[in-house]
């Protein structure tokens, strides 16, 4: 038995892949996302032999908390999941994303300037806090 997952951002092409996969009886579907980060962390302990993967979410630029909710902005739009912030850090390289306030993780390359313990990223401005200020600057060597 081939143990698989689909991961597809449009519903329709979701469900016709799902569709075309029941068909098959040596391919048992695990599981359908919608978006990467819930995928990653499913496959971290669920081994599958096979990936149907088409989704486009863009670059991440930066992760913002919103109560239960963290949104994850990429440069063309942006994705809702209640994961913490915890569980999204521990999937993200640490050599390209930082945490840099209780609510925000950045994207260090898509920094476009900072001022005053501020960055800025597209048209937001997101606060360094204090207790990642020390973090944050070492990573960006400053």
């Amino acid at each position: 038995m081939i143990h698989c997952v689909i991961i597809e951002d449009e519903p329709l092409a979701a469900d016709k892949i799902a569709h075309f996969v029941a068909k098959l009886p040596m391919i048992q579907l695990l599981a359908v996302f919608n978006s990467a980060i819930p995928a990653i962390a499913y496959l971290q302990h669920n081994p599958v032999d096979l990936i149907f993967l088409d989704i486009e979410i863009g670059t991440i630029l930066y992760i913002e908390g919103m109560g239960d909710y963290r949104k994850i902005v990429t440069d063309s739009k942006w994705i809702m999941t209640l994961q913490t912030f915890g569980e999204i850090y521990d999937l993200l390289p640490k050599d390209t994303f930082c945490r840099v306030h209780n609510s925000y993780i950045v994207s260090l390359d898509k920094i476009e300037k900072i001022e005053r313990n501020r960055i800025y990223i597209k048209n937001k401005i997101i606060p360094v806090s204090s207790s990642y200020s020390k973090e944050f600057y070492g990573k960006i060597n400053v």
